[in-house]
């Protein structure tokens, strides 16, 4: 009754003198109701930390193996919290009492569902999408065998997502989101065990699409078809001519010229010229020539130096499917060597530890993708130079 953690809390006691028989007649039926609110917080906190315990170390391993065998699923997959929602894993983790132990073999046991599930979730979060985008309806269904008929649906063209104009926002943390990694933002996942947040946090980012379509015709491509993906792979850079800095002979700084590629371009013009009209946007970039863009690059892996595992997450390699695979043996997930799992040099016939045939077991690509339009690479400054930049007529 008079355990310090609740001083202050209980109502009628404010001390440590003991209540005489009045004070506690008086205060009694608050006191418990105040205690017994204080017994359902730690039996909520209790519940969430028991779901989340289950979620991680029991379906966790489960969705690895998975993943592990399905590589080409990995980024269009639901988040584990997601996972944990569906079907029966949902049953397994939050209906099964307290005082029953759980193992993985539970969760094994629903394996052969996880392409279902993986599959409804993603159609969903695409029909959400296209929602967003205005672009729900019969033209921008893909046909297909056994598709039509009555209550049939045509599935949907996902890969208009993937054009570099499709971009969203969320408002709860302010960030400009692309596909698929959006699928794995944070912001709509809660933690197990308490009540799932909804997608009702995005939106279509309109005033970042306009930017969009200026940048990538400077860039000399077709806002209406080129993927975000063709233009990480092209690998150009743009200076906005309305940050250069003047210098003279005197100047200590000859690095005046501000460059960036087309995800941070789009965003310098939210961050820093939003109040301008479209055509200064127009006039407001130059394409950088060929000759400059080792200078940037340099510079560009020089500033993510201090980026924790940088290298590995930013870019692309081939890995060995098999040093990849996690294995089952005796109803537990067993993953594989992390010693093992490293990159594939390029041109190679085997992996480098194991030493796999890679004719036979196959490669797959950690593909670097943005998480959103601040990802790396970040803007640089370089000095003037007559081979800088070229003006797009």
């Amino acid at each position: 009754m008079r355990n310090p953690d609740f001083e202050g809390e209980l109502p009628g006691i404010s001390g440590v003198a003991p209540l005489t028989s009045d004070e506690w007649e008086a205060s009694r039926p608050r006191v418990v109701e105040a205690l017994q609110l204080w017994q359902q917080r730690f039996e909520d906190q209790d519940r969430s930390e028991l779901i989340a315990d289950r979620t991680n170390k029991l379906l966790g391993p489960v969705y690895d193996y998975y993943i592990s065998h399905h590589r080409s699923e990995q980024l269009f997959a639901p988040q584990l919290q997601q996972l944990a929602e569906m079907g029966p894993f949902k049953s397994l983790l939050y209906d099964t009492p307290s005082n029953v132990k759980l193992a993985q073999g539970d969760f094994l046991a629903h394996l052969d569902i996880l392409p279902q599930l993986i599959g409804t979730w993603k159609e969903e979060a695409v029909r959400l999408l296209l929602g967003l985008l205005g672009l729900v309806g019969s033209e921008y269904s893909s046909s297909s065998p056994g598709a039509k008929g009555k209550g049939n649906e045509s599935p949907l063209d996902s890969s208009i997502l993937e054009k570099a104009t499709s971009i969203f926002k969320c408002t709860r943390c302010s960030k400009s989101l692309l596909y698929p990694a959006i699928l794995s933002h944070s912001c709509p996942v809660t933690q197990p065990g308490q009540p799932q947040c909804r997608w009702d946090e995005f939106q279509a980012h309109e005033e970042a699409s306009r930017y969009a379509k200026v940048i990538i015709k400077i860039l000399g491509e077709d806002p209406d078809i080129v993927t975000w993906n063709q233009l990480e792979e092209a690998k150009q850079r743009l200076e906005c001519v309305r940050c250069r800095h003047k210098v003279s002979r005197k100047s200590v700084k000859k690095n005046n010229c501000l460059v960036m590629n087309w995800h941070q371009a789009i965003l310098h013009e939210l961050e820093k010229h939003s109040d301008e009209d479209e055509d200064r946007c127009k006039t407001g970039w130059r394409l950088l020539d060929a000759q400059s863009l080792p200078t940037v690059y340099s510079k560009e892996f020089k500033g993510a130096r201090y980026i924790p595992g940088f290298r590995a997450w930013r870019e692309d390699h081939d890995y060995c499917v098999q040093c990849g695979l996690c294995e089952i043996q005796d109803g537990q997930v067993v993953y594989p060597r992390s010693s093992s799992w490293g990159p594939v040099p390029e041109g190679a016939k085997t992996c480098t530890v194991m030493r796999h045939d890679l004719a036979i077991t196959g490669v797959y690509r950690r593909q670097a993708v943005p998480s959103d339009l601040s990802s790396w690479p970040f803007p640089v400054r370089i000095p003037e130079s007559s081979l800088i930049a070229r003006e797009i007529r």
